[in-house]
């Protein structure tokens, strides 16, 4: 994940819309991405282990567990019969 990746995530899901192709995560709402615009992008963080020490060598600085960013589009193939309503309460 970096703002590259997320522009792209971006450009692809507003093409979706525009298609009429349902975005089913991680944004829900089919408006306009509110991070768009600004100087923000869009992405999430996990935390990853690192190879062991014996197969990559690491620096005193290195951590064991780091955070990766990645960004991610769900979409929903129109008309598939799959589609089941999420009510809230």
């Amino acid at each position: 994940g970096n703002p590259y990746g997320s522009r792209l995530i971006h450009d692809i899901r507003k093409w979706a819309i525009d298609k009429k192709i349902h975005v089913a995560a991680p944004c829900t709402h089919q408006l306009t991405c509110p991070m768009a615009n600004g100087k923000r992008w869009c992405h999430f963080d996990q935390p990853a282990g690192s190879f062991p020490r014996k197969i990559f060598g690491r620096l005193p600085t290195d951590h064991a567990v780091t955070l990766e960013k990645f960004a991610y589009l769900v979409l929903e193939k129109p008309g598939d019969g799959t589609n089941q309503s999420i009510q809230s309460s």
